[in-house]
């Protein structure tokens, strides 16, 4: 995951870039994600989005409708924030999911790291910066995901809440500066976890299928089998002519025929709908 470009510096891939030949990040845009939070708790609560996501009440989604003095429910349309939700790594539904089992999610690490200052002055001085200089630089979304990948060991988007900050903790070294090795081991882990899940599914399965059709000689039956059948329309050609060919022709008009779907004819002057096929119209009374 690592390679170096310069004296002590190095740049990192994301965990699903198995061969590190895509796009990649500096230490820097590294450290400037990382010197933003030491918890998760700094990106995670009450900050950008989550403030308006937390105050949803899900179990309320009727309004009060009252009409001559009696009162009733009605469902309530979904606000423009509801609607934005709907996507599933932010939606209401998945935070609260999440809390419940003690989870952070990538999603909102990736949108709030942002908009936390650089205050981690030994890490920015570890990569020849000032919290100044780091502070007003934009962040890099793909240093978040490279991130996120080391501390969810792969390219998963949950991790433990106390997985999350001791992994965040052990990218520094013990004078605060920024740990380059440890974090690429982080990464070069992860990347392995996500190279197993590729063997497993659906690399393994494959190699499965490979290897008992070799056991069998699958290649060798299904020649055979070819060789048979170009061989049976030989003789049949030689017997019958081109009359041999018409039991598949039928065959396959038939197929193409029942799997057509219906067309519908509407008129509107008329008090009837008709419904096409083929040569056939069936007639359905309004």
């Amino acid at each position: 995951s690592t390679r170096c470009v310069a004296p002590h510096m190095a740049v990192f891939h994301r965990a699903s870039d198995l061969l590190s030949t895509g796009p990649s990040v500096s230490e820097r845009e590294v450290v400037n994600v990382l010197g933003r939070w030491k918890t998760y708790l700094q990106w995670n609560q009450k900050i950008g989005g989550l403030a308006q996501l937390d105050k949803m009440d899900l179990n309320s989604p009727w309004t009060e409708l009252v009409v001559d003095g009696r009162t009733g429910k009605l469902r309530r349309p979904a606000t423009e924030e509801e609607k934005a939700m709907r996507t599933p790594a932010r939606s209401p539904q998945r935070r609260a999911w999440c809390q419940k089992r003690g989870l952070a999610q990538r999603y909102w690490h990736n949108a709030n790291v942002g908009l936390l200052p650089f205050k981690d002055s030994a890490m920015a001085k570890s990569v020849g910066a000032t919290v100044g200089e780091l502070s007003k630089e934009p962040i890099s979304p793909l240093a978040c995901e490279v991130v996120f990948d080391a501390i969810s060991d792969g390219q998963g988007g949950i991790v433990e809440y106390a997985l999350c900050d001791e992994r965040r903790a052990s990218y520094q070294r013990p004078d605060g500066s920024f740990d380059a090795e440890a974090f690429g081991s982080a990464v070069n882990k992860a990347r392995r976890t996500v190279a197993i899940g590729y063997a497993i599914y659906p690399g393994i399965l494959n190699a499965i299928f490979l290897y008992v059709g070799y056991r069998i000689d699958a290649l060798g039956i299904a020649l055979g089998a070819a060789d048979d059948f170009i061989a049976g329309l030989e003789r049949s050609w030689e017997t019958a002519g081109a009359s041999s060919l018409a039991a598949p022709a039928l065959l396959a008009a038939a197929f193409l025929y029942s799997i057509q779907k219906p067309e519908p004819v509407v008129d509107s002057s008329a008090t009837e709908i008709r419904f096409q096929t083929g040569e056939r119209t069936a007639r359905l009374k309004k």
